[in-house]
């Protein structure tokens, strides 16, 4: 009931967070955000005029709404998007720390006339959609970016996927900040995931989907042991790692040498032999949770 909601935003001076689901249309967010700019955290519902009144929603001033919220820092829903109302959030970018388009299939130059103007940025999740290109942007621009998650448009495991190690290599290279990344890809190389390690030490969290099985280094065509090995040798602090790809039992002795704080492991379709298992449970004294999905470990571990 939007007329209650709008109400009870009235009656709330005080409210500081609003998020809304996918049945309120752009038109009903304007009227919201005009009394209620006194916002920190919003999630949009739907980003689109409705088909019933959008000549109507057309004419609203979209940008000096959002203008009038010089408190938010967190966005987050743009549900079913139309792209051109995009330049709406504009006024707000700057003082962003987090924004949440994994629900908006937006293109790469759609995500660069946004995150151009976002440089506090520190939390960031968006669609395979953006591209290569879109990540390149970001990471041109958000220097202080501590989280990203990257999840798939089409999560087939024989899609043909929007982002690869290229993506991966411009975030570890303008990121250098980053704490967190969650990253659904089709392709790898070793070398893109070594070179993360190097730049991005202080990472906590690291999970690479790669979404195909048994997916090596699509340029050397070896196993994507060396990579995961970096990562649990350079990033210290690392507490939760998902591994994917094609991976021999040497991926999983490196975690067990190396691997001292992980708490969480993640396994997709990987490993040779109950060796593997058996290198991470002896070999990594702080883990809590461990997840297998089709992977050929027997009983005897």
């Amino acid at each position: 009931n939007f007329t209650a909601l709008e109400k009870l935003l009235a009656r709330s001076p005080n409210l500081k967070k609003l998020r809304l689901n996918r049945f309120v249309k752009i038109g009903q967010l304007h009227r919201l955000l005009v009394r209620a700019p006194q916002l920190t955290h919003l999630g949009t519902a739907s980003f689109s005029p409705s088909e019933a009144g959008q000549q109507a929603e057309q004419e609203l001033d979209y940008r000096a709404a959002f203008a009038g919220c010089k408190s938010l820092v967190c966005l987050s829903g743009f549900r079913e998007i139309a792209p051109e109302y995009l330049p709406a959030i504009y006024p707000v970018c700057a003082n962003l720390i987090s924004l949440n388009f994994s629900y908006a299939s937006i293109n790469a130059e759609h995500l660069r006339s946004v995150i151009v103007h976002c440089h506090k940025l520190q939390t960031l999740w968006v669609l395979d959609t953006v591209g290569d290109e879109g990540l390149q942007a970001a990471a041109a621009t958000c220097k202080d970016l501590r989280e990203l998650r990257v999840f798939p448009y089409d999560a087939r495991e024989d899609s043909e996927g929007f982002v690869s190690e290229v993506g991966l290599l411009a975030i570890s290279e303008g990121c250098r900040k980053l704490r967190s990344i969650l990253y659904f890809c089709q392709r790898m190389t070793n070398a893109a995931v070594i070179v993360m390690s190097k730049n991005c030490p202080d990472l906590v969290v690291f999970r690479l989907c790669i979404m195909g099985r048994h997916r090596p280094d699509h340029v050397t065509n070896e196993p994507m042991d060396e990579g995961f090995g970096a990562i649990v040798m350079n990033c210290k602090k690392l507490t939760r790692l998902a591994v994917s790809g094609l991976l021999t039992d040497k991926a999983f002795a490196y975690i067990g040498k190396y691997g001292k704080l992980v708490r969480t492991l993640s396994v997709a379709f990987a490993g040779d032999t109950d060796m593997a298992l058996k290198y991470v449970l002896e070999g990594c004294p702080k883990l809590q949770k461990l997840e297998v999905r089709d992977s050929p470990f027997g009983d005897s571990v």
